[in-house]
């Protein structure tokens, strides 16, 4: 049974995120810094099952997915690991640097160093907890991208070392902005990085990560669902990128539109949770804070627009622990509300919003995006009942989070490098493992983006990375999603999207119709 505090961890450690899961620990391929631990390789694994660790391995077989740990400093432990080289296995020899600096922060004259934060336990939390999630290895994944780039020239000469930081689940959930802190001193002080890639948005919230990382000019990476706003990116910015998001003022217009050509809005029986009779009446489920706040007025103001009035808002505590339900069930049904919509940070508390919800026999129609993790949803059935899901509609960008194997849209532009590249590393993904794929090709996107933009700027630093981008931007090609529009506007990844709804008949969520390009 999904209750409690430890389980609102863990799910908010997923929402909508990618939470980077690994468990193996891989070679060290430059210095180590104030926690780290030097470790050996270990074999590849395939999502839901066992690791085979090979010679001088000190993998362990059980925990399938569990974040890499060690021992460090306080706030975590840390470990710092390479892969391959261009020479044997080895170093690449030291880089000119182009005119640059032989060396700097995050940098030296044989190494490029990338930050990663991680969760041990996240994996054996989820399977603990009865839920159907499962994030893979990402240490691994991340391991054998950085092994295709070494072996093909590595950036700018250097060999790419990955620098991982890990802390308990519950912890993101509970002292996020302890644990931000840490992270950013790990990463600037300990073991200097010139790029993070973070799967948290518990990290994402917290304005100290964020205030700390620009301070040294460190390029931030996120792979959340993060509901930033075009003005979000510019007060955290500059450094700040999105491999799986887009701006809340580009999304949540693009949401209303594709639901009203979709006919979300006509009449719904919230007793049967079927096609009903009378006008909608709209609920909005959102985050009591800023970003919520401002995502309400959005929304608010493109509902207007096509004629359709908000008849409730429900604003629940930010950390979305699932704890309001109640309270929410009751607020809606008390005034009438047929249809809601939602951006959760965190996806628990749409998941338990319905889990009440059926118990009371309220069965609303929702509006979805990737957000709120349509395939979770659908393999979850016991948290979030299918009866819930009838008449569900919106959008989609992430074909590995949206949809089933049967319903895969294809690979994406990048997803035949990225594979390739996995595979190499040892990484292969069946079928039913498709969030494990999720979070590997988001590592894919965010590591060869931040290559694509050190080589487009010719240096390691936040401005050169800065420079790139608008450049480097809307040509990169994504593993995750159908198309980039990144560029010195839009400062998120995904720029196209798919109608999505929910098929009573397979219980399961699939794509109509073809691309369309999200719209400002």
């Amino acid at each position: 049974m999904l209750a409690g505090l430890a389980v609102a961890a863990l799910l908010a450690g997923c929402g909508t995120t990618v939470p980077l899961a690994s468990r193996a620990q891989s070679t060290n391929g430059g210095a180590l810094g104030p926690g780290d631990q030097l470790s050996s390789s270990t074999g590849g694994i395939s999502p839901g099952g066992s690791s085979s660790s090979g010679a001088g391995s000190t993998g362990t077989s059980g925990n399938p997915g569990a974040l890499v740990g060690g021992t460090g400093t306080a706030g975590g432990a840390a470990t710092t690991s390479s892969t391959g080289g261009a020479t044997g296995g080895g170093a690449l020899p030291p880089a000119t640097g182009n005119g640059k600096a032989s060396s700097g922060f995050g940098w030296d004259a044989r190494n490029v160093y990338i930050g990663v934060p991680t969760a041990d336990d996240f994996n054996a939390a989820a399977k603990n907890a009865g839920a159907n999630f499962n994030n893979g290895d990402v240490h691994r994944d991340l391991d054998a991208i950085a092994a295709d780039i070494n072996k093909n020239g590595g950036i700018l000469g250097r060999k790419v070392v990955m620098a991982y930081r890990d802390a308990p689940s519950n912890d993101y959930a509970t002292n996020g902005s302890v644990v931000a802190q840490s992270m950013c001193s790990y990463f600037t002080q300990d073991r200097p990085v010139v790029a993070v890639i973070n799967g948290f948005p518990q990290l994402d919230a917290q304005a100290n990560f964020h205030e700390c990382l620009k301070k040294r000019s460190v390029t931030l990476v996120t792979l959340t669902n993060t509901v930033y706003s075009d003005n979000d990116y510019v007060r955290l910015g500059p450094y700040l990128f999105s491999g799986a998001s887009l701006s809340t003022d580009v999304l949540v217009p693009t949401l209303v539109s594709s639901l009203k050509r979709q006919g979300f809005f006509s009449g719904w029986d919230t007793k049967r949770g079927a096609p009903g009779i009378g006008k909608a009446k709209v609920g909005l489920l959102l985050p009591d804070d800023a970003a919520g706040r401002y995502v309400g007025g959005v929304f608010k103001k493109q509902l207007a627009g096509i004629g359709e009035a908000v008849a409730k808002e429900y604003y629940y505590p930010p950390e979305g622990g699932g704890n309001q339900g109640q309270a929410e069930v009751l607020a809606f049904t008390s005034a009438g509300v047929t249809h809601v919509l939602d951006l959760p940070p965190v996806e628990l508390e749409v998941a338990l919003f319905q889990r009440v919800a059926e118990t009371q026999g309220y069965r609303p129609r929702y509006g979805i995006t990737s957000f709120d993790l349509p395939l979770t949803v659908e393999e979850n059935p016991t948290i979030a009942s299918p009866a819930q899901q009838a008449g569900s509609m919106g959008i989609g960008w992430q074909p590995f989070n949206d949809t089933n194997a049967s319903k895969d849209a294809g690979l994406m532009p990048g997803g035949r490098r990225c594979f390739a590249a996995l595979k190499a590393g040892g990484q292969t993904f069946s079928s039913s493992a498709r969030r494990a794929a999720l979070v590997a090709t988001q590592a894919c996107d965010g590591l060869y983006l931040l290559r694509d933009a050190i080589v487009g700027g010719q240096g390691f630093t936040g401005a050169d990375i800065l420079r790139a981008m608008p450049t480097i931007g809307p040509r990169f090609t994504p593993a995750a999603t159908f198309g980039s529009v990144l560029s010195g506007k839009d400062r998120g990844v995904p720029g196209f999207f798919r109608d999505l709804t929910y098929d009573t008949g397979c219980s399961c969520f699939g794509y109509k119709g073809a691309n369309r390009r999200f719209a400002r």
